[in-house]
């Protein structure tokens, strides 16, 4: 079984507060189509007939839990870290500008 990617680890998040009766499709904020055909083709969320208002429901399953609850891989940053760069402009000494104006 593959790790969930973040999206795909939030959009069954969403479905788990579902319980039996499913979540709204609607309720997947984030997933698109993509994400959330990629949910029922891994077998971690099943879609059930729609409501008669016509929402259409998706719900958790077993291994959808399971993937849900396997540890997050820790992600390497993605670039190094900035430092600070030296400063390009000389600082004026006051005496100098003075010596300009006369």
């Amino acid at each position: 079984m593959r790790v969930p990617t973040k999206r795909e680890r939030d959009a069954l998040r969403h479905l788990s507060y579902g319980g039996a009766e499913g979540e709204p499709v609607a309720n997947l904020f984030g997933a698109g189509e993509k994400t959330r055909q990629t949910l029922l083709d891994e077998g971690w969320a099943e879609e059930l007939p729609p409501r008669l208002s016509g929402t259409k429901l998706m719900r958790i399953t077993a291994l959808g839990r399971e993937a849900l609850d396997s540890p997050e891989p820790e992600k390497e940053p993605s670039r190094r870290k900035l430092s600070t760069l030296p400063p390009r402009l000389k600082t004026i000494n006051p005496a100098d500008i003075l010596k300009r104006k006369r």
